[in-house]
């Protein structure tokens, strides 16, 4: 008898390998498996309890919903397996690291190109904004370079990238706008994964992400969430800050 857990790092590794298999065809079924086991080893970490794979498996409920949308879905599901595989709450780096992993270990399995896109997708990560970041990374390979005067090669302009990274940041995001119960545990499980923090520190740190977080005129970039999530992520942010101010 399996448990839930067990049920669902199954699930996601067959994904997992069947989404290796279409780019890396001659790769072994024991080194496509060594890359699972690699990001199985990382997101079930013990510090971890939001950032898990939970919140993978989450992440590519929402990709299915809108697969058909994105215009390199593939590339898309990379960057959800391996955007917080690397994951430290009190660093500052952790979506530069984790692009930064990815690259290191996809050098030899993909091109350049698909490199690219995934390595700017997850470093998009970081500010939540679709701002094209710059790759300084020392990565194994010299990856090419996405900005707005250079289409992205995987795309016939960089607009169209845009719209696979806006529906990307929003699954991200896409909790945010969840029943309460669902936020509730969410939260919860962030301040968990920062229970060395004392609890006056804490609460006015998460005062503070939630406050910029309300001050924006949208929290999502696509008009699908807009329409679907926006309200309900608000009502759970001002829900929660009256938590924290009552405690």
């Amino acid at each position: 008898m399996f448990s839930p857990a067990e049920k669902l790092s199954t699930s996601l590794q067959t994904h997992f390998d069947q989404l290796i298999s279409r780019y890396a065809p001659n790769l072994s079924k024991d080194r496509r498996y060594a890359q699972w086991q690699i990001i199985s080893e990382y997101y079930n970490a013990p510090h971890r309890h939001y950032h898990t794979l939970r919140h993978v498996a989450f992440l590519l409920n929402e990709w299915q919903k809108y697969q058909s949308q994105l215009i390199d879905a593939d590339m898309v599901a990379l960057a959800i397996y391996y955007h917080d595989i690397i994951y430290e709450p009190l660093r500052k780096d952790n979506e530069h690291q984790s692009a930064q992993f990815f690259a290191d270990n996809f050098a030899h399995l993909l091109s350049p190109q698909q490199i690219q896109v995934v390595v700017s997708l997850i470093e998009m990560t970081a500010k939540h904004s679709l701002e094209i970041p710059q790759i300084t990374a020392k990565h194994s390979l010299e990856i090419p370079q996405i900005d707005d005067k250079t289409e992205a090669v995987l795309y016939s302009s960089i607009q169209q990238f845009k719209v696979d990274a806006a529906l990307f940041l929003d699954m991200d995001l896409a909790i945010l706008g969840m029943p309460w119960g669902q936020y509730e545990a969410y939260a919860k499980a962030v301040r968990l994964e920062y229970i060395q923090i004392e609890s006056t520190q804490y609460q006015q740190g998460r005062k503070q992400v939630l406050q910029r977080l309300l001050s924006k005129p949208y929290l999502y970039f696509t008009s699908s969430y807009r329409q679907s999530h926006e309200q309900q992520a608000r009502q759970n942010i001002n829900q929660e800050m009256q938590l924290l101010a009552s405690m």
